[in-house]
């Protein structure tokens, strides 16, 4: 997990970090969005310039896959906020 800024989020976000931890599927998924720079590129420019939140860049990014594992709909609230805490990290760096 060392995509995640440990120090960060296990300080301020114990439990969204828990939660991906216990999400293997979607710890993968956000190790292939940190291992690719266009991916990263985009996620932030539509969210700096287009005001467009994280989590829904990297949602349709990943769409294909989600769709495969998850019939296309997050439905644990508690995951959805474990990836807005991770993407609040993400664009503060």
């Amino acid at each position: 997990m060392n995509f995640i800024y440990e120090n960060d989020f296990s300080g301020s976000y114990g439990k969204a970090k828990r939660v991906l931890e216990d999400n293997p599927f979607y710890l993968n998924l956000l190790d292939k969005f940190w291992s690719n720079d266009e991916y990263v590129s985009f996620v932030k420019l539509a969210n700096c310039i287009l005001g467009v939140p994280p989590v829904k860049s990297f949602l349709l990014i990943f769409q294909n896959e989600i769709k495969q594992k998850e019939n296309g709909k997050i439905t644990d609230s508690n995951l959805k906020q474990a990836l807005g805490s991770w993407f609040r990290i993400f664009i503060s760096k």
